[in-house]
């Protein structure tokens, strides 16, 4: 949507005793709200906004601040703002599924496979998994998308005589799933890390976002009832469509939540 149509339908009083940037990303959110604009949607440069509404870059500017705040636009290096995805609220308090989570939210959960093989295991690998450094482990990397769209980048390693008969085909369907058939193991515990890093060319590429953009990398090992640990697997979430809550209590417990965003 190019300036004019936006400067036509917001309206700015300067009378109104409440700032212009507020009117202006208020006037610009409602625009998504009413299914003017829509997820992905790019918008106008901050000067082509003061062009056709008369504003200062300022008021602008501090508009577009408020609405990547709200985390109703994204911005891209060198591409410009884009309306962003809705948020697609996920649990964090037990342990996650990715095609479980997004079919209760109403979603359609797919795998892109990307890579599989049979290799030996790095060293962190090898100790997370709690196996030797000549034990033969599948390596899966798959893209994990929600109705179509890329959510996550992930690279899972089991030890082969887990699933010693996992086939690739097999591998668009659910990795728990398949490990409960082929084993009877239950996904009953994992342990996760966080870090926050910038997309790299290759990963970038795949989740279809920019070289550098912000993004959390996920290192999570899974265990069975009887805490033994048979798959574990590094994850990158993009910034821009994952959102992590926690919240904290007085006596320790705490509640985790996720909220991925899709592609902008």
């Amino acid at each position: 949507m190019d300036g004019t149509k936006i400067a036509a339908s917001v309206t700015l009083d300067p009378l109104s005793g409440k700032p212009l940037y507020r009117q202006l990303s208020e006037g610009l959110a409602q625009l998504v709200l009413d299914g003017t604009l829509h997820p992905g949607d790019p918008l106008p440069t901050e000067e082509t906004l003061c062009d056709a509404l008369g504003v200062s870059r300022t008021t602008a500017r501090k508009a577009y601040a408020e609405l990547v705040d709200a985390g109703r636009v994204v911005r891209r290096p060198r591409r410009g703002s884009f309306v962003a995805e809705p948020k697609l609220p996920r649990s964090l308090d037990t342990v996650h599924n990715f095609s479980e989570e997004m079919l209760k939210l109403g979603m359609n959960p797919t795998s892109k496979v990307l890579g599989f093989s049979v290799t030996k295991p790095s060293a962190w690998v090898a100790e997370r998994l709690g196996i030797g450094p000549q034990t033969n482990v599948f390596e899966i990397c798959r893209l994990r998308l929600a109705d179509g769209e890329p959510i996550l980048l992930e690279t899972a390693w089991i030890p082969c005589h887990f699933c010693p008969n996992l086939k690739e085909e097999q591998l668009t369907r659910s990795l728990y799933a398949l490990i409960t058939e082929a084993t009877g193991r239950i996904a009953q515990g994992a342990h996760e890390t966080y870090e926050a890093a910038r997309l790299s060319r290759v990963d970038a590429r795949q989740l279809g976002c920019a070289e550098g953009d912000p993004t959390f990398i996920i290192r999570r090992s899974t265990s069975d009832s009887g805490g033994e640990t048979f798959e574990c697997s590094r994850i990158v979430a993009p910034g821009d469509r994952n959102q992590y809550e926690v919240s904290l209590q007085r006596d320790g417990s705490t509640h985790a939540g996720i909220v991925p965003t899709r592609q902008g």
